[in-house]
């Protein structure tokens, strides 16, 4: 308002626009896929409706009214403290996209996510990847047991595993020598489309 923004009163928690936006089920591109619907579901019960640190009040308790860079600020801290480096930064995306809803629909006049400096937000800690090959993957593939066809077919094609499980006999071109890749298998074991175009490949 000190601004000249129009923001209309209102007395909704962080929770119940959360609630809201996951209702609305709709993103920059458009309608959300069903694993992109469940992992925003998870991470609105996970990190919003409840607390990383069972000693602190959840932010979604909070009047929206009642969000503030500094909270969110202090929520992100406790998160980076108390979560896997990746479920950190995956509850403030998510609470991101809840505010960018909020002030959407004039409930909040700015994103107070957005606002974060660079030190405010979990960072990406890079682990060692280890890359095995040779001996050490012969060594794996020789105790793979009836998996071992899987497991030689991910390490020499470099495929993630759901899309490997949502092939067919019919996706493999032998006379061209190739794997088309153009569906995955979802989490409740049915053939889904790929997320993104750029992820059909042969």
């Amino acid at each position: 308002m000190h601004l000249g923004e129009r923001v209309e009163r209102t007395a909704l928690t962080v929770s119940e626009v959360a609630r809201l936006w996951l209702e609305r089920a709709s993103g920059q591109t458009g309608r959300w896929a069903p694993p992109t619907r469940e992992r925003n579901e998870r991470m609105v019960r996970r990190h919003i409706d409840a607390s990383a640190d069972p000693a602190r009040r959840p932010l979604g308790a909070l009047k929206l009214r009642e969000l503030t860079v500094d909270r969110v600020a202090d929520w992100s801290r406790t998160n980076e403290r108390e979560l896997a480096p990746t479920s950190a930064r995956m509850a403030l995306i998510a609470l991101n996209q809840v505010c960018r809803y909020a002030v959407r629909r004039g409930w909040l006049a700015d994103n107070p996510v957005a606002k974060l400096e660079p030190a405010e937000k979990p960072r990406r800690t890079a682990g060692q990847v280890s890359i095995l090959e040779g001996h050490d993957l012969g060594r794996l593939l020789d105790h793979a047991c009836s998996y071992r066809a899987l497991f030689e077919l991910l390490a020499y094609t470099g495929l993630r595993i759901g899309k490997a499980l949502g092939l067919t006999w019919a996706d493999i071109d032998y006379e061209a020598g190739l794997i088309r890749v153009h569906r995955q298998l979802s989490r409740q074991r049915s053939h889904a489309p790929l997320k993104t175009e750029a992820a059909k490949r042969e």
